[in-house]
């Protein structure tokens, strides 16, 4: 019409743009003439130019929104809409950054119009969720990469409208994490976090603070772990978690462990995800494991030993311990090759023991504390291993509690160690037999412990249980090094006879 022509050149449309009327839809039933006026608004997205594609966006907006307020009706005319939907959805995230780079290159009422329906019609599938269940994964991807991309794009908040947009964007992907298939929702982020779009990847910059942005998804989903788990594929989930860790490589993984912030936050949310699973199914997660290549394979895949440590730090875990064939035979050839390689001493006998023992007949923990203590990275990657669990990722309006714990890890209490080369060596005060330990001073000794465990204070935390062995030289602290592995409880003994030993010099100098 002559009104609908002015219209559409006060808004600057081309003059060859033929707009949908929405109301224009064939008679006959109200679900076929809805459906007949949805397919129609479908072709006019998929393949007109982006001005024409609004008419169509605003025809999908409203042939859902009659759909889902059709009463009884509802359910049948959103099952035949569902088929449509990852086509579309596909369909309109990839027109989402060029309808918002013309708004942001040309400013006015047309544009700004046409990002609000490209949001709008994205909307309309993702507040409801028997819509957004149909939208497949990779359709899912392409999406949340648009919508962080224009969240990242300073100029959205510049345009017309700007303000509103920003806020549309920001609901529009909570409903997607909110609606869509978590397992789905999962596997885009992590692949995003991986590897984010080639439009950003090019700038370091740009490409941190993209991942920034689905760190802070990843700890909405993960937050809702607990009342969702029943929702997530869990060997879908911990495959795309081993692909994550493998697409790293073990040497990178510690290197970004030892950084000095902590290690990088992408990496550290991972670890996070990794942990929160573990703590809610226990040990039985290792038989959701059937998607990852097996334990033994070469190299091991480092999952595994993620969700070893979180269990050793989790002794309420559910489930029943498993014991792993390849571990024991690769604990086995490894205690053989230490033994032959650097023969430990005997353990201090006991006050019970007035005969040492010789090192034949080393007790099996004893011999563990040896293995381990040559085949295990130095203290420094110790420590970082604990600060996965104490320190999870945070962001400024989210935060995911990796563990209630302090983050020690668990494994059973080693026998101490003599100095080496002294066969009559007394053990270190801290290792003194075991008296119980009163409510005060449980909590000096944990504080002690947490001080340990940070990169940035060990020293001092080995400074202070030094100080707390010789005020306390009854105390039981077995609780708490027990619930550390062997190898970071050989690296306490260590630091203590380092403190002793500096104290001495110190006092001998003056």
């Amino acid at each position: 019409s002559l009104v609908r022509q002015k219209l559409r050149h006060e808004r600057g449309e081309p003059s060859g743009a033929a707009p949908m009327d929405c109301d224009e839809a064939p008679a006959g039933p109200a679900s076929q003439s809805r459906l007949a006026g949805w397919k129609r608004a479908l072709e006019t997205v998929a393949s007109g130019t982006d001005f024409a594609a609004v008419e169509g966006m605003k025809c999908l907006c409203h042939e859902v929104m009659g759909a889902v307020g059709s009463g009884d009706d509802a359910d049948g005319a959103l099952a035949a809409m569902a088929s449509d939907v990852d086509a579309l959805v596909k369909n309109l995230a990839t027109r989402v950054s060029p309808i918002f780079d013309a708004a942001a290159a040309a400013p006015g009422a047309s544009t700004a119009r046409a990002c609000k329906y490209v949001l709008n019609a994205l909307m309309q599938v993702f507040q409801e969720p028997r819509l957004a269940s149909s939208v497949g994964q990779a359709s899912e991807q392409l999406c949340i990469a648009s919508l962080l991309e224009r969240l990242l794009d300073p100029r959205s908040a510049e345009m017309e409208e700007g303000p509103a947009l920003v806020k549309a964007l920001n609901v529009l992907m909570l409903k997607v994490l909110e609606h869509c298939d978590r397992t789905d929702s999962f596997k885009s982020l992590l692949r995003l976090l991986a590897t984010p779009p080639t439009t950003v990847a090019a700038d370091e910059g740009a490409a941190a603070r993209f991942r920034e942005l689905v760190v802070k998804c990843l700890i909405k989903l993960t937050k809702a772990l607990g009342t969702t788990l029943r929702e997530v594929r869990l060997p879908e989930l911990l495959l795309e978690i081993h692909r994550y860790f493998d697409a790293l490589g073990e040497e990178e993984i510690r290197r970004r462990g030892r950084a000095a912030d902590g290690g990088d936050k992408p990496l550290r949310m991972v670890k996070t995800i990794l942990h929160k699973l573990t703590e809610m199914v226990g040990h039985d997660i290792h038989d959701a494991f059937a998607l990852c290549p097996p334990r033994g394979s070469v190299p091991a895949p480092i999952v595994y030993a993620y969700v070893d440590l979180n269990l050793q730090s989790m002794p309420d875990a559910p489930g029943k311990p498993r014991a792993f064939a390849s571990d024991l035979n690769r604990s086995a050839g490894a205690e053989t090759a230490a033994r032959d390689r650097d023969p430990e001493p005997a353990p201090a006998p006991t006050p019970a023991t007035p005969k040492p023992e010789s090192p034949r007949q080393k007790s099996p923990v004893a011999r563990r504390v040896a293995v381990e203590d040559a085949t295990t990275p130095k203290p420094a990657f110790v420590s970082d291993e604990k600060r996965i669990e104490r320190e999870p990722v945070s962001a400024s309006d989210e935060t995911v509690t990796a563990s209630g714990e302090a983050g020690v890890l668990k494994t059973p209490a080693s026998t101490p160690r003599r100095a080496r080369g002294d066969a009559t060596a007394e053990p270190h005060p801290a290792c003194a037999p075991p008296t119980p330990v009163s409510a005060d001073l449980k909590s000096r000794l944990a504080n002690v412990f947490k001080k340990i465990g940070e990169k940035s204070t060990t020293a001092a935390g080995l400074e202070d249980l030094y100080d707390f062995s010789r005020q306390h030289p009854m105390v039981d602290i077995q609780p708490h090094l027990a619930r550390t592995s062997a190898a970071f409880q050989s690296y306490i003994q260590r630091g203590l006879q380092k403190v002793e030993n500096a104290r001495a010099a110190r006092a001998a100098a003056l």
